[in-house]
C-alpha cells in the first residue's frame, strides 16, 4: 500500500499526468529512434543483404537478428533513461513455432519482445506493413499485413501458416478475434498469452 493511501491522502492528480508524460516520450523516443535506424536498414542495409545472400529465408533470418539487435539497444535506451517499464524482463520467452497473444499492442513492448526474439513474426497494422518508411524492412523480417478485408485476411492466415511450418514463432494480438482464432487451431501449435508470462514471472 502506498504511503498516501495508508495516511487517507488521495493521489495527486499531477502524479497520473506525469506519468503519462512519460509514457508518452518513452513511446515517442522508441518510435523516433526506430524509424531512423529503419531509414538506413531499408536503403543501406537490406540492399547489400539482397545482393549477398539470394536464399530468401536465410535472408529473413540475417535481417531478424539486425532488427532484434537494434529493437534491443532502442528498448534498452528508454529504460534506462527511466521512460519505460519492461513487463517481460526475465521472462523465459518460447522457442519455435508458437503463438503469442498480445493483449495491447504497445510498440515499446512489442520492440522489447522483438529484441529477446529475433525470429518472432508479428500481425501488424496494414498502415506500418506496407509503409515507404518502415514496410521494406518490417517484411523482409517476415512480419505480416492484418487483414482488413475477407481477401486480405485470408492472405494473411496464409503467411502466417507458412512462417509457421517455416518455424518461426508468430504474434497476434487480441483485438484480431479471427487471426487469432484460425491460427490458435494449427495442430502442435503452443499458444501462450503475453500477459500471464509477465504475472507468472
Amino acid at each position: 500500500m502506498s504511503l498516501t493511501a495508508h495516511r487517507g491522502f488521495a493521489r495527486p492528480h499531477w502524479v497520473d499526468r506525469l506519468e503519462r508524460v512519460e509514457i508518452a516520450c518513452g513511446r515517442a523516443l522508441a518510435l523516433g529512434l526506430f524509424a531512423a535506424a529503419s531509414l538506413v536498414l531499408s536503403w543501406v542495409v537490406l540492399p547489400w543483404i539482397s545482393l549477398d545472400e539470394p536464399d530468401e529465408l536465410a535472408r529473413r533470418r540475417r535481417m531478424q537478428r539486425i532488427v532484434s539487435a537494434t529493437c534491443r539497444r532502442v528498448h534498452g535506451l528508454v529504460r534506462l533513461l527511466g521512460l519505460h517499464h519492461d513487463p517481460y524482463a526475465g521472462v523465459r520467452l518460447p522457442e519455435g513455432p508458437a503463438l503469442l497473444v498480445l493483449h495491447h499492442s504497445c510498440l515499446v513492448d512489442l520492440m522489447g519482445l522483438v529484441g529477446r526474439m529475433p525470429q518472432l513474426c508479428c500481425v501488424m497494422r496494414a498502415g506500418l506493413v506496407n509503409s515507404r518508411l518502415l514496410g521494406p524492412v518490417l517484411k523482409s523480417c517476415g512480419h505480416v499485413s492484418a487483414g482488413t478485408s475477407s481477401e486480405s485476411e485470408g492472405a494473411s492466415l496464409f503467411a502466417l501458416r507458412t512462417r509457421i511450418d517455416e518455424g518461426f514463432p508468430v504474434l497476434v494480438c487480441a483485438h484480431e478475434p479471427k487471426t487469432l482464432e484460425a491460427v490458435a487451431s494449427e495442430p502442435s501449435l503452443s499458444v501462450h498469452d503475453t500477459a500471464n508470462l509477465a504475472r507468472d514471472h
